[in-house]
């Protein structure tokens, strides 16, 4: 494995650090969840395990990279960082 999976979404700093609060991180995804969720259900997983609570993430891409023990999907997650409180 040539990556490493985020252990727990990016911080409020992480996000502001980077360049124009275009983030990325590799989550790690149980193949179940993306069984059992519609589209929009899927992509709030990814928001939520790239950034957590903090915001939004705008034009997110996704591409899955990998895969795990136990039916786990390793997912490159991308996107612009809009983080509550930002003017």
């Amino acid at each position: 494995m040539s990556y490493v999976l985020l252990e727990k979404p990016l911080t409020r700093e992480q996000c502001e650090a980077a360049t124009n609060r275009f983030v990325s991180g590799i989550i790690s995804m149980p193949l179940q969840s993306v069984i059992d969720h519609d589209y929009e259900g899927f992509l709030n997983i990814l928001e939520h395990e790239l950034i957590g609570d903090i915001g939004l993430v705008t034009d997110l891409e996704y591409n899955i990279v990998g895969n795990g023990m136990n039916d786990l999907l390793h997912i490159r997650v991308t996107g612009y960082a809009d983080l509550i409180g930002d003017d």
